[in-house]
């Protein structure tokens, strides 16, 4: 098995080096090199065992297998650059963009997530939502955004009209999830709009203007505030610093385009920080804000981020609000958005700015 495990490393070379960069995860890139874990493990017991080999041979295979594992574990610890997050606390699910297989389709049942956009498919999304309690806030805020990604599907192919007879009702039911302990109306409405702009809009901006038709259409409703945001954030991860003063961004695109730097800020400041970020702030990343630097939603943005990467302790607390300064109020506001997202941690939620919530 060993030997032929190292044949296939010889003939397919992808297997053990050019391994796929995974920005965030990079130690994942250690997946493709699993297999050789346990054969070298079986091979060196069998190495070790009595009457297998000399004792010489025992001790050097004992040596190599220490060797092995030293080097393993210090390979390890170099590999993890990612983002280290304050953990203990955090819901045990993150949302992370997937769509929600335990939503039912309607009938007759579609599997391709791409073609859920069908008016029965988001009657059974919605009946679905109303039709039972969920223990964990994380798990009825997944099922909105699954709900949200169906209604992005149905805008895309037929604008209003795929996503007007169902706003009346998912406005009643974000109402209704301001009555409930498990999602309040601002995560609950930040969540549908987010699984609306995850298929209405592109990393690299193709969407963008049928979401502002959208929103354009839905009036002056706080869910088409949400969606213009929700549309900003997805913008943010392919658009430099700088580039949004170019383009005509309509306010709320701007807030959710400044908010998602914000929380990359978060991210980024724990990272350097080791999950207390420096004093000293590295000029790149005020750099990296472009125009949103003195934006009220980009502390927002990073006080969301904050609740997930460097925590909601009071400690942390003031650690943001000497980061914030003069927009201090914002980013508590979202770090209290973040921490009852992220943490379950139930505080008041005042509105976003911008209506980014």
């Amino acid at each position: 098995s060993l030997a032929a495990l190292i044949v296939a490393y010889a003939l397919r070379y992808d297997l053990w080096q050019h391994l796929p960069e995974v920005p965030a995860r990079p130690t994942l890139g250690l997946r493709y090199r699993a297999p050789l874990v346990p054969l070298l493990s079986l091979g060196g017991a069998i190495a070790m065992a009595r009457g297998v080999a000399a004792p010489r041979w025992r001790t050097l295979a004992l040596a190599a297998a220490m060797a092995l594992v030293g080097f393993g574990g210090w390979r390890r610890v170099a590999l993890w650059k990612e983002v280290r997050g304050a953990v203990l606390g955090l819901h045990v699910y993150a949302h992370d963009g997937w769509r929600d297989r335990s939503v039912p389709t309607g009938e007759p049942p579609q599997r391709n997530a791409r073609e859920q956009g069908r008016p029965a498919d988001i009657r059974a999304a919605l009946d679905f939502l109303q039709g039972h309690e969920d223990t964990w806030p994380e798990c009825r805020l997944d099922h909105i955004f699954e709900t949200g990604r169906r209604l992005g599907i149905a805008a895309r192919r037929r604008g209003l009209a795929g996503v007007a007879p169902f706003v009346a009702r998912l406005e009643a039911d974000i109402a209704d999830d301001g009555r409930r302990d498990s999602a309040g109306v601002d995560a609950a409405r930040w969540f549908l709009a987010w699984g609306m702009a995850w298929e209405l809009v592109a990393k690299d901006g193709t969407g963008l203007r049928r979401a502002e038709e959208l929103r354009a259409g839905l009036g002056d409703s706080p869910l088409a505030a949400a969606l213009g945001a929700a549309a900003g954030r997805r913008l943010a991860e392919d658009l430099p610093p700088g580039a949004e003063s170019s383009l005509s961004l309509s306010p709320p695109v701007l807030d959710g385009l400044c908010e998602e730097r914000g929380a990359t800020r978060a991210a980024v400041r724990s990272r350097l920080g080791s999950h207390t970020p420096d004093p000293v702030v590295d000029p790149a990343v005020d750099e990296a804000a472009g125009t949103c630097l003195e934006v009220a939603s980009y502390w927002w943005g990073v006080g969301r981020g904050w609740a997930r990467h460097v925590g909601c302790r009071p400690r942390a607390r003031a650690l943001l609000a000497r980061e914030a300064g003069v927009f201090g109020s914002a980013a508590a506001a979202g770090l209290a958005f973040g921490c009852r997202v992220d943490r379950g941690l139930v505080l008041p939620l005042p509105p976003p700015p911008g209506g980014s919530g």
